[in-house]
């Protein structure tokens, strides 16, 4: 359960960047997303309405305050892991409770450029979290020519542009068996997973 609601009476309470905010909602931590987001928090907002509109609206507030994967030093209670909130956020965007994408538009693309693709299990997490962003990215019809689209393909197929202007990319794990390029030279590049 979302164990801690940390507002008080009037509104206030402690961010997880330390600042003390005032929300005109109830306003919870403590979530533990990652072992909650794919059935605690789906069957909180069936059965707990009322209560989870304010769980998910603290949920979208995080990445207004400097979301990190881990609890911060200022965290107001106890908790640990946040990944997965967006895809908490765009099951509760689908269930109709209303969430504020366009105020956390760049925390979440901050949080899509921190996604780990270093080994299988984590490509594999971090791939849940790209789908539910370039879903995200298309409620807000914003992506940006394209931009979501294409950092989701590239991050599938295991590129990773080391710099912007340079030929030099860095080949990593890939979310599918075999992938394979042609281009317009002739030449092509394969890659496929052997386990």
């Amino acid at each position: 359960m979302v164990k801690y609601k940390i507002s008080e009476k009037d509104g206030a309470y402690s961010s997880i960047d330390g600042s003390i905010q005032k929300a005109d909602f109830e306003v919870y931590n403590g979530c533990a997303i990652w072992g909650k987001y794919r059935e605690q928090l789906p069957m909180l907002s069936l059965m707990y309405s009322e209560k989870f509109g304010a769980i998910s609206k603290s949920i979208a507030n995080l990445y207004t305050y400097g979301k990190k994967d881990w609890a911060t030093r200022h965290e107001p209670t106890r908790t640990v892991r946040t990944e997965h909130a967006l895809d908490v956020l765009l099951d509760v965007y689908e269930k109709k409770y209303p969430v504020d994408f366009f105020s956390i538009k760049d925390s979440i693309i901050e949080e899509v450029n921190r996604l780990n693709f270093n080994t299988t299990d984590k490509a594999l997490e971090s791939s849940y979290d790209l789908v539910a962003a370039s879903k995200i990215m298309a409620v807000l019809k914003d992506d940006a020519a394209g931009t979501m689209s294409s950092w989701f393909v590239m991050r599938s197929i295991g590129i990773f542009l080391v710099n912007i202007g340079t030929l030099v990319y860095y080949i990593k794990a890939l979310i599918f068996k075999k992938v394979s390029i042609d281009f317009p030279t002739g030449k092509k590049f394969k890659t496929e997973v052997k386990n």
